[in-house]
């Protein structure tokens, strides 16, 4: 009987709904099963850590209260693998792809839901879809477990079996722009000259940040004119404008990032002083990379002078891009309203680029998870200051860009922090991971009617 109110619930809940409390059973899944003495080395955690740490992974954020390499055991550190990767790839991602090795038929609202959970437009196609990221996340986290773990295999005191699982891991970490690690207490410092590494790395938190619409865009492209003699700009033209908006945006910040870090931090001998000059421009490609939700440095973050800080919670904020594993309010997010700006000071009503336009209602959409992100930023870091007075703004700036932004990178803040604190970034992480605009739909908000026809009049009012 009660299995038969749930299933009618169930059905009348819309698939935003399903995927939220999807998520909180996940996570109070995930907390319960690290709040067990079997997940630590010690005689385990409070439930607020764990409750942190499990919310942490499944918004494959990477910030942390207890070290992962020391504080966990093997059991520990696996529950904190599969959150990641339910976090990272979806959780109806991996549900459908279950159901499609079984031989499961998927039904129209598990296709709606699937739509919904990786930011697609519609549920066409959405099953064949699922076996493609599929099948490209298992090679592309295979690949990077390979080289990690053969690469691990040469340190000191590695032995064979912990070299593969530090590779898998930090696979898995790198992909769904986690940020977890088990290197210690300094994360990548101990690697920044290591290129292998830092490549590897680097490789993966870009394949998994720029999303797989993107790369099948880029793929097709490719080898569909593959065999006509077309210039890379002619290739280029054919993708589809999402592709063309992620590309652009991605090597814009990337190298921009890279750029204003490298010039920030050349002469600081908290970071990069006493590098080399090649060490220097990799180290400031990492961070630049990185800062965008991957969570991995390979520079001390807490070094880093107070114009680097604004600069990576700059790119904190706008993080990756739609349909991959980053967080922000993404690139393309940030592309319409930069393009937007651009053609209201040339004097056009309309958003126009690559002889396309774009439409008001995704400008619409682009102010709101902007202005929404801010806000959760603004307000937790002034929650966090009431409640924690003795810590730098900037810093906590810093730490409630990262938290939103579901990045993981800290400037030492969480070992400072309180239960209420320790609370505040929870709700930020869960924010950034859940979109601000899926959470107000399920908690307050209904979705408006489109097939109203009624127009009302317009009328001016005065702007600036």
């Amino acid at each position: 009987m009660l299995a038969t109110k749930f299933y009618l619930l169930a059905k009348k809940l819309s698939p935003t709904h399903i995927l939220i409390l999807a998520f909180l059973l996940i996570q109070f899944v995930g907390c319960i099963l690290l709040w067990l003495p079997i997940s630590s080395k010690t005689n385990g955690v409070s439930f607020i850590d764990a409750f942190f740490t499990a919310t942490s992974a499944l918004c494959v954020t990477g910030l942390i209260v207890k070290n992962t390499l020391w504080q966990w055991s093997l059991f520990g550190k696996l529950v904190i693998m599969t959150l990641i990767e339910i976090g990272g790839l979806g959780f109806m991602t991996i549900i459908a792809a279950l159901f499609i090795l079984i031989g499961k038929k998927i039904t129209l609202k598990e296709r709606l839901i699937i739509q919904e959970s990786l930011n697609q437009l519609n549920y066409k196609g959405i099953v064949a879809f699922v076996k493609k990221i599929s099948c490209w996340v298992l090679v592309m986290q295979g690949f990077g477990a390979l080289v990690l773990s053969i690469r691990f295999m040469f340190l000191p005191d590695i032995n064979f079996y912990w070299a593969i699982f530090l590779g898998v891991f930090h696979s898995i970490s790198a992909y769904c722009n986690a940020g977890f690690d088990l290197i210690g207490n300094n994360n990548m410092v101990p690697f920044v000259n290591d290129i292998t590494v830092n490549l590897t790395v680097m490789i993966l938190i870009t394949l998994g940040g720029i999303g797989y619409v993107v790369i099948e865009d880029c793929f097709h492209v490719f080898i569909d004119f593959a065999y006509k003699k077309l210039t890379l700009l002619q290739k280029f033209e054919r993708l589809k404008l999402h592709s063309k908006l992620v590309i652009i945006s991605s090597i814009i910040l990337t190298f921009c990032g890279a750029a204003l870090i490298f010039m920030c931090e050349f002469t600081n001998p908290a970071t990069l002083a006493n590098s080399k000059l090649s060490e220097k421009i990799f180290a400031s490609f990492f961070q630049s990379v990185s800062a965008r939700t991957a969570g991995f440095n390979s520079i001390s973050e807490h070094g880093l002078r107070p114009v680097s800080k604004l600069i990576t919670i700059i790119l904190m904020f706008i993080g990756g891009s739609p349909g991959g594993t980053a967080g922000g309010v993404k690139t393309v997010t940030f592309a319409v309203l930069v393009l937007s700006v651009i053609n209201a000071i040339k004097g056009s009503n309309r958003i126009e680029i690559f002889e396309r336009t774009i439409s008001f209602y995704n400008l619409q959409k682009a102010l709101t998870i902007t202005f929404f992100n801010f806000a959760a930023i603004f307000i937790s870091s002034l929650l966090l200051s009431i409640f924690h007075p003795n810590l730098d703004f900037l810093d906590i700036i810093f730490e409630t860009s990262s938290a939103v932004g579901t990045v993981g990178l800290t400037v030492g803040v969480m070992s400072h922090l309180s239960t209420i604190g320790k609370l505040i970034i929870c709700i930020d992480m869960m924010i950034g991971k859940l979109g601000p605009i899926s959470i107000a739909v399920a908690l307050f908000l209904k979705r408006a009617n489109t097939n109203n026809i009624i127009n009302y009049p317009q009328e001016k009012v005065i702007i600036g």
